[in-house]
């Protein structure tokens, strides 16, 4: 009594909490474990965990950025094995971040434990008859609704996230499952779990459900963690139709662009079918005018269900407050992340088919011929390695030099303006990805696995404590200020 302060300046209280909620791990024993807000700057609390939780679990974690000391931390029982990991940088005002891992469950969850041995990889058949039994997972925070118009940011952050999974599920050239979990801090009705069934997610608490899941700071509780899945068979179309936007461009780039409302900015600034905004860098640094022309950008930019409800003062407060400028350069891939992406083998190089990939992402096919050109164009001849393949450095010059310029041409640019795409003459291969990027072509559907798939059907869901299914927040409960989602699956095969 009489002792004030945060928690975290006392060991003799976090260290007994946490302690209590690796117990509580340790005996609900499932599989896989997404958590969130975890103090990862804590040294001590780190150690303490993985002491406790290592000889069954894989540890991954990833940092909040902005040296925020929190973020996000997956656990995997050593069965699983992971095959791939992808972190996502939001790069917006609250540092918000989001791991991706692809990971391959074993048959017989059982026989996960005791860990395998070291450089050891699970066996993974090839055979057409034997089911694909990998997973997409996601773990995610998105941002606090501290102010009304943060609604439009956390909108973002989720469509960042489908972005991403559409371009990554491009390169995998395989339709798996994707399981999305989080503290999406957002009620059901949110915009972003909307969102996410218009994509065919689904989760065990509907628009109806009573559950809490969060007591917040201002003693109100609601219901804002989910864990969402979607089965192969549920996809209807791309994951996020305007992917390659969310993924190559700035809110800014996009909302300049969308902000067009006269016949003679119009041919300046064209939104393409395929979700691709084309305009010329003199208008970038554009101020816009007013709210009202602010108002119709983010509507035209898909957060018209968010917009509605916020006032023109609000509005004003997005475009000039402390989140101004995160909208202006928060664009979620540069040259580094890209190489990661296109690197779908991890071997540290790009490669001819690797580089035919990035063309079918963005929408138009390379020929033959055409490929064999721009290798030599590119220096892919002269500068690769002994295993065919560009290193980062290479394949970071070129994106930067030759490929960004993708998303700052005018549409009215075209190639008959005697406009170079090189100086000194136009690659030929690169001219016709940038034609079919400016056509607005659909991306080529490239060859699937004709394996089985595996899918997910959802036999029971539960929340610790368990009054919390009730909608009421137990007056004894300490352990955290939200409670603990655990859903159980049956995977079959299609």
């Amino acid at each position: 009594g009489g002792v004030s302060g945060r928690e975290c300046e006392f060991e003799e209280l976090y260290i007994p909490r946490n302690l209590e909620i690796i117990e509580h791990i340790l005996k609900e024993d499932s599989d896989i474990l997404c958590l969130q807000e975890f103090w990862v700057d804590n040294t001590e609390l780190l150690q303490l965990y993985k002491s406790k939780l290592e000889h069954k679990y894989q540890w991954n974690q990833l940092e909040r950025t902005g040296g925020r000391g929190d973020g996000l931390v997956t656990l995997l029982k050593h069965g699983i094995h992971v095959k791939d990991r992808r972190d996502i940088m939001f790069r917006d005002l609250g540092d918000r971040v989001a791991m991706l891992l692809r990971v391959e469950i074993p048959e017989n969850m059982q026989y996960a434990l005791p860990p395998p041995p070291a450089n050891t990889q699970p066996h993974t058949s090839s055979d057409p008859a034997v089911a694909c039994r990998e997973v997409l997972l996601v773990n995610t925070h998105l941002l606090f609704p501290h102010q009304p118009y943060f609604s439009v940011i956390r909108l973002r952050e989720l469509r960042k996230i489908l972005g991403f999974l559409e371009l990554y599920h491009q390169q995998l050239q395989a339709d798996i499952p994707i399981i999305m979990c989080g503290d999406f801090n957002g009620a059901p009705d949110d915009s972003t779990c909307v969102l996410l069934r218009d994509r065919n997610f689904t989760a065990a608490q509907d628009e109806t459900t009573e559950w809490v899941t969060h007591k917040t700071h201002e003693g109100d509780v609601v219901c804002c963690d989910y864990i969402f899945v979607q089965n192969p068979s549920e996809r209807k179309g791309p994951i996020e139709t305007h992917w390659q936007d969310y993924v190559f461009r700035s809110t800014k780039q996009r909302r300049v662009a969308a902000s067009r409302r006269d016949d003679q900015t119009a041919a300046t600034a064209t939104l393409s079918p395929s979700g691709i905004l084309l305009y010329n860098d003199s208008i970038i640094d554009r101020p816009l005018k007013d709210v009202e022309e602010y108002r119709f950008a983010l509507e035209n930019l898909g957060f018209k269900s968010v917009v509605k409800d916020l006032s023109d003062t609000q509005l004003h407060r997005l475009m000039t407050g402390p989140d101004s400028l995160y909208v202006e350069q928060d664009r979620l891939m540069d040259e580094k992340d890209a190489f990661r992406v296109y690197d779908s083998d991890g071997s540290g190089g790009i490669s001819a088919e690797e580089l035919s990939r990035i063309s079918e992402g963005l929408g138009t096919i390379i020929p033959a011929d055409r490929l064999s050109h721009a290798l030599a164009k590119l220096g892919w001849i002269a500068m690769r390695d002994v295993k065919g393949e560009v290193d980062a450095e290479t394949f970071e010059k070129w994106w930067r030099e030759d490929m960004e310029p993708f998303f700052d041409l005018s549409a009215s640019d075209t190639r008959d303006s005697g406009q170079a795409w090189n100086e000194g003459g136009s690659d030929e291969a690169m001219m016709t990805v940038k034609d079919g990027v400016r056509r607005g072509m659909r991306v080529k559907q490239l060859a699937k696995e004709l394996r089985p798939a595996l899918e997910f059907s959802l036999v029971a869901a539960e929340i610790y404590p368990q009054a919390l299914a009730r909608g009421e927040w137990p007056a004894d409960y300490f352990l955290s200020d939200h409670g603990f989602v655990t859903c159980t699956y049956e995977l079959k095969t299609t």
